[in-house]
């Protein structure tokens, strides 16, 4: 597969996103956000990876959502088939989709790039991404990325049982488990020392189920060698679910949060309290002003409306609950062979409780 090369010979600042047909539109809003965030002096290469060819009326829209803007350049690169079906075999959880493994060919799809930025789909630049990419990164650390709010989040088993997993992973703290969804990352050294085809050959050895594999096997293979970046760069939009005690390592994480909430970079949704579903979740305002801005603001609205006739429909939550009471007890009495479906069933049950509680601050949201 041809190689893409730098778009700019100057101040050429990389930023890439994976994506699919369901959520381009979403991904027309950030870089719509990106664009306006902008500033002079830097050339943005933006590069948006997908697993089939985009059409070229999407492609346009896609191009529309930045403005006429000289310093920015965008690309579509198409994974190769052999790759496609490759990551169409391995697992995803309930809501996502094999895309969140595109991010693991990145050092093999752009051999011409020494360092680059990736970023999910679902995120809002707020400031100019150019202050990330100038973070200097020492020789010895090959990627940066901030911290996760699992290891502090939830109740005390919850965090007991993060805990467990990332030692089952091979962590040694799991305040080190980073959220993949905004990395800088040295591409150069990461082929250079061979990590580039650890992460496939790691990915098998992931405890089952693996909660995120993507991100799960990019802290196996890059552990130690994470430079660990303040929150403002990936700032998460849902506030974590705090609870004492707090170590004084979640006091730490606490503390960086709430400085960052004062100025943050990137604001990124993570979860299932997308804004384009739930309206009032938090940041989900700025969002829906950003996606005006686009040419797939109709097709976002409509989508907001099939969300809620389609959650309508969903099984009421005493269903949900006995369900996954059932899995649970299946799970003990089979020695763990239910844990993915107890994964999905309480991902689900996660976001009917949501819904149900928003629902009517949404019907009340004029679009």
């Amino acid at each position: 597969m041809h190689s893409p090369r730098p778009a700019f010979s100057q101040n050429n600042i990389p930023v890439i996103f994976c994506t699919d047909g369901r959520f381009l539109p979403y991904t027309a809003v950030a870089l719509s956000s990106l664009a306006a965030a902008a500033r002079d002096g830097y050339n943005y290469d933006l590069l948006i990876v997908s697993g089939d060819k985009i059409l070229s009326e999407a492609r346009q829209c896609l191009q529309a959502s930045l403005g006429k803007k000289e310093n920015i350049s965008i690309r579509f690169i198409c994974i190769p088939e052999s790759l496609r079906i490759l990551t169409d075999k391995l697992s995803v959880r309930e809501g996502y989709s094999p895309v969140i493994y595109y991010r693991l060919f990145i050092p093999q799809l752009f051999k011409h790039y020494t360092k680059v930025i990736f970023c999910d789909a679902d995120v809002l630049f707020l400031r100019g991404i150019e202050e990330l990419y100038n973070q200097s990164l020492p020789q010895n650390l090959l990627l940066a990325a901030v911290p996760d709010s699992l290891p502090y989040s939830g109740t005390e088993q919850a965090q007991k049982n993060f805990a467990a997993y990332t030692r089952r992973l091979g962590l040694k703290t799991p305040f080190s488990y980073i959220n993949s969804g905004v990395l800088l990352w040295n591409l150069e050294q990461t082929r250079n020392q061979k990590l580039d085809k650890q992460l496939w050959q790691k990915l098998p050895l992931l405890p089952k189920p693996s909660l995120f594999p993507d991100q799960d096997v990019l802290n196996l293979v890059f552990q130690g060698k994470i430079f660990y970046l303040t929150p403002a760069y990936n700032f998460f939009a849902q506030e974590p679910d705090i609870r004492p005690p707090f170590s004084l390592q979640a006091q730490t994480c606490i503390q960086a949060r709430r400085e960052a909430a004062q100025n943050p970079a990137v604001i990124h949704y993570a979860g299932f309290a997308k804004p384009w579903f739930y309206p009032h979740a938090p940041y989900a305002a700025m969002g829906w002003r950003q996606a005006a801005q686009t040419p797939f603001y109709d097709e976002i609205v409509a989508r907001l409306r099939a969300h809620d006739r389609r959650m309508q429909r969903r099984w009421t939550n005493t269903v949900l609950a006995a369900k996954l009471y059932f899995y649970k007890i299946m799970n003990k009495l089979s020695g763990g062979h239910y844990e993915d479906k107890i994964l999905h069933i309480s991902d689900r049950l996660d976001i009917n409780n949501y819904w149900i509680k928003n629902r009517f601050k949404k019907q009340e949201e004029k679009l």
